[in-house]
């Protein structure tokens, strides 16, 4: 049986994730996992708890706030920045080229790989996906805002090779 593993901000884009997954796999074969990377604003954590209580699904979570320390974005919590609250677009026009204030260095690629060690660990011997959502500004692979990712690992089939295990694909959606 499929599984998957969805990473939960609590808010509508992820919630909406996680309630498609469940109805196509059944809450059983579903969890979610949520990351605390220094963020101001805590409350996403408690939503996302809260969304996986009300679907009856695991819920992991995982600190990486001490990876951006270094970082003075204005969403993490130690910054001296205020948070700007225009649209990316609108940032990157006022001041040009270059990253917005609300840049966290590689950050969903960071909860990617968690998600996808989790996965690993937890759902060891079945083929699972990684479902997330993500209009941030550090998707330059997207080629767009609103990237919809789901990555898959297959289930290593009985007399398999290694050199396969572990193997992932990415492919986009809409």
């Amino acid at each position: 049986m499929k599984k998957a593993i969805i990473l939960s901000s609590g808010g509508v884009d992820s919630t909406t994730c996680l309630s498609v997954a469940v109805n196509a796999l059944g809450a059983e074969n579903v969890s979610t996992a949520s990351i605390f990377y220094g963020q101001k604003h805590k409350k996403e954590l408690d939503a996302a708890r809260a969304v996986a209580a009300y679907y009856h699904v695991p819920h992991y979570e995982f600190d990486l706030a001490q990876i951006m320390q270094y970082s003075n974005c204005s969403l993490l919590s130690h910054s001296t920045e205020s948070i700007v609250h225009k649209s990316y677009g609108e940032q990157i026009a006022e001041k040009g080229e270059g990253k917005v204030s609300t840049y966290v260095p590689f950050r969903n690629g960071l909860m990617i790989s968690v998600a996808a060690s989790l996965a690993a660990g937890i759902y060891e011997e079945e083929e699972t996906c990684l479902l997330y959502t993500s209009d941030a500004a550090d998707e330059e692979d997207s080629g767009d805002l609103g990237g919809r990712r789901i990555m898959t690992k297959k289930k290593k089939e009985k007399g398999e090779k290694k050199k396969n295990e572990g193997e992932t694909k990415e492919k986009r959606t809409m």
